[in-house]
């Protein structure tokens, strides 16, 4: 049954083929309501579903607005429509949506129908058909949490799925093929069934990019989340299945005999040959791990500086100031303690370089050691002190930063370390 809109119920705006509107005002119908339009003014017909030539060159379910095919910049706004649309005084698809608590508790979409009866709602199906780039199928989501959308008719051309909340700005959303694909899509060139989030307040799905036919898109929106297919990719054996499957990169090399692992024998990289054997820590330095022959066993570590966790002490006892590099690459102090063991005060200096001259390069640090004999544990940060350059350590009379002063007397000065 057919009803005409009151001339209260639209605003009709003149324009360009493409450029001519109607906004509909109070329960604006949806597009698919719309049978035609006929200005009385002129006698023409400026709206007809079926039509190539007087058709929708869109329609916005956020402003209202149908968009004309027609020229009708020759027409007045003034002009007296008849604007027939499918009556919606009886058991219809027009609901109004109201709150609604399940018995868990829970938040849920329910509706209410022109008559007042309430009905299921966690579908509502919403159906367009596309046939030029640019035109799109939308639908606010609020309330719900996915939508199902299925692509029929024959066509060519991009189909894209986004999303929005303020219905102007629109981001690319992923869907996921119901018939189990692992990887979500933003856009499709082929007919399918893809279920998606609502991540905005509105999703639709557009033409992107148009060459012929008509696209029929229907969607569902569901109270249910969204998804992930049931089906997932396998694991193989094999690592070079998996990256493959993955797109990461190999990092093992499978059926190394002799080595048990999960799943197969590996081994990362080739079986060792070396002791101590290296391997790779932050990318500019390297632990090894060293062969206990009394214990069958492994150590961390080495006596050598390049190897790892080293523990050593530097001397100060000549008035004549002195250093020690420690690491020319960089590094970390995971313990320094000072001796002192004479009534002479110094100072130590800590250097973040590769290299160190006393007198010229500056220190990154520097500590104060009183003349009274006795330990002194400098407090360094959880997991010792980073030094990007290297570590170089120097005692001196002076706390200048590049302070070369010799020592009056003879000091006794220790500092015990360890760095990695």
């Amino acid at each position: 049954m057919s009803k005409i809109l009151d001339t209260t119920d639209y605003v009709f705006t003149p324009g360009a083929a493409g450029a001519g509107t109607i906004l509909f005002r109070g329960e604006a119908p949806n597009l698919e309501n719309v049978q035609m339009v006929f200005n009385v003014t002129r006698g023409v017909t400026i709206y007809q579903p079926n039509s190539t030539a007087r058709g929708s060159a869109g329609f916005s379910q956020i402003t209202n607005t149908l968009t004309l095919d027609i020229d009708t910049s020759t027409h007045s706004a003034s002009d007296v429509l008849q604007v027939y649309v499918t009556d919606s005084t009886g058991e219809s698809d027009v609901f109004q949506r109201v709150g609604g608590i399940d018995p868990n508790g829970h938040p849920m979409g329910i509706a209410v129908n022109a008559r007042g009866h309430v009905v299921p709602s966690d579908q509502e199906i919403v159906s367009r058909r596309l046939d030029r780039v640019g035109s799109l199928a939308l639908v606010e989501t609020t309330g719900y949490n996915s939508v199902v959308v299925q692509l029929a008719g024959t066509w060519a051309g991009t189909q894209a799925f986004e999303v929005s909340n303020d219905g102007t700005s629109w981001s690319a959303v992923g869907g996921w093929l119901v018939a189990g694909a692992a990887i979500p899509a933003t856009t499709s060139t082929v007919n399918g069934h893809w279920v998606c989030p609502c991540a905005g307040r509105f999703f639709r799905v557009r033409f992107s990019a148009y060459t012929s036919g008509v696209a029929v898109v229907n969607l569902v929106l569901k109270n249910a989340p969204a998804f992930f297919p049931a089906s997932s990719p396998s694991i193989a054996a094999n690592s070079a299945v998996n990256v493959a499957q993955f797109g990461a990169t190999n990092i093992v090399t499978a059926g190394v005999a002799g080595i048990p692992a999960i799943g197969g024998n590996i081994a990362v990289g080739a079986a060792p040959t070396a002791n101590p054997i290296p391997l790779a820590w932050d990318g500019t330095n390297t632990r090894r791990i060293l062969t206990d022959a009394s214990n069958g066993g492994a150590v961390l570590g080495s006596s050598a500086l390049t190897n790892g966790q080293t523990s050593q002490t530097h001397r100060q006892t000549t008035t004549i100031t002195g250093g020690v590099q420690l690491k020319g690459s960089a590094g970390r102090l995971t313990m320094l303690v000072i001796s002192q063991n004479a009534t002479v005060a110094g100072f130590l200096h800590v250097f973040n370089a590769s290299s160190y001259i006393l007198g010229s390069t500056s220190d990154m640090m520097v500590y104060a050691v009183p003349a009274t004999v006795g330990i002194y544990a400098v407090p360094l940060p959880e997991g010792g002190l980073f030094l990007s350059s290297g570590i170089g350590i120097a005692f001196t009379a002076g706390a200048a930063a590049n302070d070369n002063t010799a020592f009056g007397s003879a000091p006794n000065l220790a500092a015990n370390y360890s760095f990695i």
